[in-house]
């Protein structure tokens, strides 16, 4: 893991020019499956539990065996349920990562387009198809085929659930109809974070996926590592951007700010509620994801991670904005981004500060 959060401020880099980046290369033209799309694709889709695995991956047969809870879609199955990966990662255990309904898991994008990591006793929502080997996990390059949720009455099971329920209960010629319908009584209801979340992801599948053309001035997005996770929330006409940031072993959040001079004093107002930041300082952080990368100068302050801020962090909230010296910068929809930084947040200040 890099010093100075190097993976954070490039995507906070990409929010601001609406550019995605992985480590990973599928086919030219391929479009990463819609949420929608994928429930769509699935024969089986259940919310289980991690129950074994390797440590480590030596080969294309290692598995991670599941215990279902919940069938979403399908039927019960009667033959074990297995997907490619292990449960340590470079030597470390890999904790449990509840993904937003705009994000995929971090080792989806490291070199084999899948998921391939998984956290022990970890809850998950994962999806197969039928072969004639039997079921088979679907491997559709970055696409949120098998991710960790914070509860079974999590975002995402919630969104399977509507989705499923749509797919079944509407024909094919009716189906657009029924998703605009839902879209918008999900948006006029917006009474949670998963109604405001879910209605963003029919959108989003509405569109054929995220447009670029559709792509607002304003957005928040998830960048998020095992030993550290981010939230940030960019404008691409100004450039301006702000990064919330937390890392294991610390209980502080920190809050970089780009292309603002000065060391404004930073306010995050989530709903009616501020987390008041006071003044920052100015420092360096690296532009890229690797050593060497090009050194940016942020404003830079830090808050405590108590209990009130987390509290603030993960409220449900329509709008979510940043203001430097009581101007403000940009504001959007956090959508369920917010809320997923302050599970992370909590959990990484109770693991261990990683080695140096």
């Amino acid at each position: 893991m890099m010093k100075s959060w190097g993976l954070v401020i490039f995507g906070l880099l990409a929010v601001l020019s609406s550019v995605a980046a992985n480590a990973c290369s599928a086919v030219e033209g391929y479009r990463t499956p819609t949420n929608f799309e994928l429930v769509e694709e699935a024969d089986l889709i259940v919310l289980a539990r991690i129950v074994d695995g390797p440590d480590t991956i030596e080969g294309p047969d290692q598995k991670v065996t599941l215990s279902p809870i919940r069938v979403l879609k399908g039927k019960q199955p009667s033959e074990p349920l297995r997907v490619f990966g292990a449960l340590a990662w470079n030597g470390h255990p890999i904790p449990s990562m509840p993904t937003t309904l705009g994000q995929s898991h971090f080792s989806a994008g490291l070199g084999a387009c899948i998921r391939m990591f998984y956290p022990r006793d970890g809850l998950i929502v994962a999806m197969f198809k039928r072969s004639s080997e039997g079921l088979v996990q679907i491997t559709d390059p970055w696409a949120r085929a098998v991710e960790d949720v914070e509860a079974e009455g999590g975002v995402w099971v919630e969104a399977v659930e509507t989705y499923v329920e749509l797919q079944q209960n509407n024909a094919p010629g009716t189906l657009r109809q029924a998703i605009e319908a839902k879209r918008d009584e999900l948006s006029d209801k917006a009474d949670s974070v998963a109604t405001r979340a879910i209605a963003e992801d029919l959108r989003q599948h509405l569109l054929g996926g995220h447009a670029k053309d559709e792509a607002p001035r304003y957005r928040w997005m998830a960048v998020d590592m095992p030993q550290e996770s981010a939230a940030v929330l960019g404008d691409r006409e100004t450039r301006r951007g702000l990064a919330l940031i937390c890392k294991a072993g610390s209980n502080t959040l920190t809050a970089d700010l780009l292309t603002i001079e000065g060391e404004p004093a930073l306010d995050l107002s989530i709903g009616d509620q501020v987390i008041a930041f006071g003044k920052s300082r100015r420092v360096e952080r690296r532009a890229a994801p690797l050593d060497g990368g090009e050194a940016v100068s942020v404003a830079s302050t830090e808050k405590p991670l108590d209990a009130d801020t987390l509290s603030t962090l993960g409220r449900d909230a329509a709008q979510a904005a940043f203001s430097a010296d009581g101007a403000e910068m940009a504001s959007a929809p956090p959508f369920d981004i917010l809320q997923k930084l302050a599970l992370r947040c909590d959990a990484l200040s109770k693991q261990s500060a990683p080695a140096h």
